[in-house]
């Protein structure tokens, strides 16, 4: 019998509550290992390998430019989905059609969706 593999996965959110409420969804799911962090920069250099990374575009816009490219350099493994509250997305729609971001959300994050877009996401990036 094939062993379903853990989908780990990083969120990243300059709101504590955001990451708390992504915590408590996706805590039940056994095939998902979820780390939340406020900043993107110390995660990223830690060992772990994360297979899905969410960001928020309030982090992305403090510092697009920078936090983009490390993205490229340390990230060209992961999935990257981007979740906002603003409704103009045309700065990231280039990084749609290149395929350097998976997907762009909403908030507040429907997270029953989110959870078939990660899922979704990984089978078309890992299998």
């Amino acid at each position: 019998m094939e062993q379903k593999k853990c989908i780990k996965i990083l969120y990243v959110d300059s709101e504590e509550y955001n990451l708390t409420a992504f915590s408590a969804y996706f805590r039940r799911m056994d095939d998902f290992e979820i780390t939340t962090s406020l900043s993107i920069e110390e995660t990223l250099k830690s060992d772990s390998d994360f297979n899905v990374l969410i960001i928020d575009h309030a982090i992305l816009k403090s510092g697009e430019d920078v936090v983009c490219q490390m993205l490229k350099n340390e990230g060209a493994n992961m999935v990257k989905i981007v979740v906002t509250t603003y409704r103009d997305i045309t700065r990231l729609e280039s990084y749609l059609a290149s395929g350097e971001l998976y997907d762009c959300l909403a908030k507040p994050i429907d997270f029953e969706c989110l959870g078939r877009i990660i899922e979704q996401a990984y089978r078309s990036y890992f299998k």
